[in-house]
């Protein structure tokens, strides 16, 4: 996919704005933002309540917990998930979210790397934002691991194999 050949054009009356992928929270700073300035935002949590580093309220004194009805929670098993089934994946999130979407149409999709593999199956209209961070770069990405990260795949070992990879990133 190359790059944009013209800067990302979104208005809030367009339609609701997604984000998939929550590494350290580190996209809830834009979907404040965004919040701010009047769009409609989706947002996925799917960090499991045992892992309090990837969810809102850790890092942003605004957010609690129950969350407000556009903070959906899924809790995610296993994290690759949207990466080997992406079309049932987004479904699910898409109907767990139908109460904050609220009818409206997707604008735009924020997504980490685990979750790039549903772009083909959103909307074809749709904006389409990769965040690269955490294990995107330093394990996916990481050539030192190349090797690994094929051989655990080959095998089908990728679910016992991640956090042991995850460790050497």
């Amino acid at each position: 996919m190359s790059p944009p050949k013209q800067p990302l054009d979104l208005h809030p009356a367009d339609g609701a704005i997604l984000f998939f992928g929550t590494m350290n929270a580190m996209p809830m700073m834009y979907a404040l933002e965004l919040r701010k300035l009047g769009f409609q935002v989706v947002y996925y949590v799917d960090a499991p309540r045992s892992l309090p580093l990837h969810r809102p309220e850790c890092h942003f004194p605004s957010i609690s917990y129950p969350y407000p009805d556009w903070i959906v929670e899924i809790a995610l098993y296993p994290r690759i998930l949207p990466s080997v089934c992406p079309r049932p994946t987004l479904a699910y999130f898409l109907w767990c979210g139908k109460k904050a979407l609220r009818g409206q149409k997707i604008k735009a999709v924020f997504m980490d790397g685990i979750f790039a593999a549903m772009a083909p199956f959103l909307p074809k209209r749709a904006k389409k934002i990769f965040l690269s961070y955490g294990d995107d770069l330093g394990l996916w990405c990481n050539p030192r691991l190349s090797a690994a990260v094929y051989t655990a795949m080959a095998k089908g070992l990728l679910w016992r194999l991640l956090p042991r990879l995850g460790d050497h990133a």
